[in-house]
């Protein structure tokens, strides 16, 4: 699978359990590289908050966490995004 199809899925996961709960927040953690090479990450991001944006959601806050020791050997540092509903009406 590439990273195009991968974030395609995960996109449709999380927005698809946003709306469920019927919410208006919702928040996702994406891996991310070392932050000393997190350019690399920069358009996989980019794509995953524009697609999400498309779906009704506004960014609303991005937090980075992590660290080099972490026990996890995948991704040790990651993307906190909180999104907002764009929708106004009643839930």
């Amino acid at each position: 699978m590439n990273e195009q199809t991968h974030v395609a899925d995960w996109v449709s996961t999380v927005t698809a359990e946003a709306r469920a709960t019927r919410g208006r927040v919702f928040s996702a953690s994406v891996p991310i590289s070392d932050p000393a090479s997190a350019f690399a990450s920069e358009p996989l991001l980019a794509q995953v908050i524009d697609q999400v944006e498309g779906q009704g959601w506004r960014l609303e806050s991005v937090s980075t966490y992590g660290s080099p020791e972490s026990s996890y050997a995948a991704a040790q540092f990651c993307a906190l995004l909180v999104f907002r509903s764009t929708y106004k009406g009643l839930v």
